[in-house]
């Protein structure tokens, strides 16, 4: 643990002095791209899998589902590993979780942020995901997306915002004007 720690600290230091940088802005969200579905808060279901491969192979992606890295389901450090493996994986372009729910702040320590940097995923969480959101820019500076939940039979997210969400994914460069989808800015 002290040698992480150490590892960790000195990662934190090079990036505040290279923070000149500036912003990273993932890689464009393509047709044909993999997209790696996770679930760092909350396990999945059947049905969440099968809507959420529904949608997106219908947009023209390729969807894998991580392991189950649920809160409950392993230790931090198991659960982290997971979230690596899928980190490092160059293959994955997007990020998604799944829903939000509760346990990903205890994987903020022991997350792979050099390959994150590197690999430049398009990163997307909703709720509890928001800490993974905060600590990716915090320690990375590359651009994530509160996007909408991929599944909810109760809050399920509209064509048009699912929509709006990869159109920001395939250009996150591109400068716009945001609005709400009733559109007021």
């Amino acid at each position: 643990a002290g040698e992480r720690a150490t590892m960790t600290a000195e990662y934190l230091t090079a990036r505040r002095e290279a923070s000149q940088m500036g912003t990273i802005y993932p890689r464009p969200l393509r047709k044909g791209d993999r997209i790696c579905v996770i679930d760092p808060a909350n396990a999945f279901t059947e049905e969440g899998i099968l809507g959420v491969q529904s949608c997106f192979e219908e947009k023209g992606f390729e969807v894998v589902f991580s392991r189950d890295m649920a809160f409950r389901h392993g230790t931090p450090q198991e659960r982290a590993e997971l979230f690596n493996q899928v980190i490092r994986d160059e293959e994955n372009r997007g990020i998604f979780c799944m829903w939000g729910g509760y346990g990903t702040m205890t994987l903020l320590d022991l997350l792979d942020y050099p390959a994150l940097e590197s690999n430049r995923p398009v990163f997307s969480g909703f709720s509890d995901n928001t800490a993974l959101h905060l600590a990716i820019g915090s320690r990375t500076d590359l651009v994530t997306f509160h996007g909408p939940i991929l599944y909810s039979e109760k809050r399920p997210a509209t064509p048009e915002a699912t929509e709006a969400f990869l159109e920001l994914a395939g250009e996150p460069k591109k400068p716009r004007t945001l609005t709400n989808l009733n559109g007021e800015e």
